[in-house]
């Protein structure tokens, strides 16, 4: 596993270099002197130092939300933005809102310590919610395809009662919550930092302690109960988590979409492998190195005005993903049309032509599993 080691150092390194990058580049370029002096008067270096640190901590959380995700509904397509558990919060945030504008209250303060609290309860309450009502539904229905249409019905429903809220929300909060959806690593506090901060780094550090929990989880439930494993308690810590890491970040930063579910396939296919051991850091440096890349552009726009992070999520996103995973799969159809024509020699024995047709059968089916978009069966090499 040297080689995996390699490039998780290099993903270091890259994930250093774009931080130094975030807080160099903008709207108005600094120099490497005043970026390395971190003085405090500098009003904008100050605010790029909290935008990265952000940009960061989101970018490892969702990525690692996703990853949990797929593994728990064992469906690659799951995600917090696919499944509806964004919008699930994003409709409690606008619930609060509401609520606190007919009651008088303000919360639209982002230094009240009240404001930090309710809108993370909130949010993480709308999370459960939605990860409740699919676990409930994929119990029910083993159909996984039929999962996803229910994600996106309840994003639909969330998205439909969240424009009925706008309409009768104030217009300060009408400016707010429109700004908050389009998603911005900019809003967080000190505070909100540190909050997301701990939740990211308690979670990781206890989704890694039971990263062979996960491994022997991929290979079904009765598998997995015969080796000892607590199945219900499994599943319970991992839609905690999941809650939390999508709804704090839901909620400090907006319903950012698309990193949770396209970095877990990228570090697949970097890793090779669905051992959690090696896919959790992977997972975690890809997340935090997209995310930058998305701050970089976000800063360095030609426009005055930053550019939502969402628009470039999508936009960047989707293409590379799609290339990548399409280079792959090209490599591995030429690696079945190889099987395919291999020959074995006629002067064998009838027991060795057999064993060797089924080691080619058995090559080309991993082959044309890996290569399909949406592969079932799962290595733990």
């Amino acid at each position: 596993m040297k080689p995996l080691v390699r490039n998780s150092c290099f993903l270091l390194l890259i994930n250093l270099t774009l931080f130094l990058l975030s807080l160099k580049w903008g709207y108005k370029s600094m120099t490497w002197a005043e970026v390395f002096r971190m003085d405090a008067e500098n009003i904008i270096l100050q605010l790029r130092l909290m935008s990265a640190l952000t940009a960061s901590i989101a970018g490892a959380g969702l990525a690692l939300a996703g990853l949990l995700l797929q593994n728990l509904f064992r469906n690659h397509l799951a995600g917090p933005s696919i499944l509806g558990i964004t919008s699930f919060s994003s409709l409690t945030i606008a619930i609060i809102l509401l609520v606190s504008q007919y009651l008088g209250i303000r919360m639209t303060s982002y230094l009240s310590l009240s404001y930090d609290f309710i809108i993370l309860l909130g949010s993480a309450i709308g999370a459960l919610l939605c990860l409740t009502i699919l676990f409930f539904f994929n119990n029910k229905n083993k159909v996984l395809s039929h999962l996803l249409i229910v994600g996106m019905m309840i994003a639909g429903f969330c998205g439909g009662l969240i424009q009925l809220a706008d309409i009768l929300l104030s217009k300060d909060n009408l400016q707010s919550i429109t700004l908050w959806n389009l998603g911005s690593f900019k809003d967080c506090d000190y505070l909100q930092l540190g909050i997301l901060f701990v939740i990211v780094l308690v979670s990781s550090i206890l989704v890694f302690t039971k990263y062979n929990q996960y491994n022997i989880y991929q290979l079904g439930d009765e598998y997995a109960r015969g080796l000892g494993v607590d199945i219900h308690a499994l599943r319970r810590t991992t839609i905690i988590v999941t809650a939390l890491l999508s709804s704090s970040i839901t909620a400090f930063c907006g319903p950012i979409g698309f990193i949770g579910l396209a970095i877990p396939h990228i570090a697949f296919f970097m890793v090779k492998s669905h051992n959690f051991k090696y896919l959790i850091p992977y997972t975690i440096l890809l997340g935090m190195a997209f995310s930058l890349i998305c701050n970089i552009i976000s800063n360095v726009s030609i426009f005055e005005i930053s550019l939502p992070i969402n628009a470039i999520t999508s936009l960047l996103g989707a293409p590379f993903c799609h290339l990548f995973i399409k280079k792959v799969a090209l490599c591995l159809n030429y690696c079945k049309s190889i099987i395919f024509a291999l020959d074995i020699p006629k002067n064998l024995s009838p027991m060795s032509k057999r064993f060797l047709n089924r080691m080619k059968f058995l090559l080309f089916s991993v082959s044309t599993a890996v290569a399909k978009p949406h592969y079932s069966k799962q290595s733990l090499d």
